[in-house]
């Protein structure tokens, strides 16, 4: 078989370019996976005190889509005493297995016969205690 000039050209581009595609292909970092963690919260609480937390029933679970910790931002309402509230959990990263915990409120509104009653901010941490 006798190849023409025009045609060993465009052989060589196709046999590179099929080489690149497959060198590529292996080359790429596998993706990576999500990760669950379950967390516990330890922060004080006012004894007395409503707290809209995502904590409520004890462990939280979040996803890491790429498997690395993240700053996590939970935001919860309530109406307790006479009020609306809007409650804003931050989760900050602080180590392999750990997180900063903030927990802000804030008074949006309330009925004219509404109870006094005062914001009630805490901090602590959550630890990761397994991952599934």
């Amino acid at each position: 078989m006798r190849l023409h000039a025009v045609e060993a050209p465009v052989l060589k581009l196709a046999a590179v370019a099929g080489a690149a595609l497959l060198v590529g292909a292996f080359a790429r970092p596998s993706p990576t996976h999500e990760v669950r963690q379950r967390l516990v919260l330890h922060a004080p609480s006012r004894c007395n005190a409503v707290y809209d937390t995502a904590f409520e029933n004890g462990e939280v679970m979040v996803t890491l889509p790429d498997g690395q910790p993240r700053t996590f931002v939970f935001i919860q309402r309530g109406h307790h005493w006479g009020c609306d509230w809007r409650a804003t959990e931050t989760l900050i990263p602080d180590g392999p297995n750990r997180y900063y915990y903030s927990y802000d409120e804030e008074k949006l509104g309330c009925s004219p016969d509404a109870e006094p009653s005062i914001v009630t901010p805490r901090s602590g941490y959550a630890l990761v205690v397994g991952n599934d």
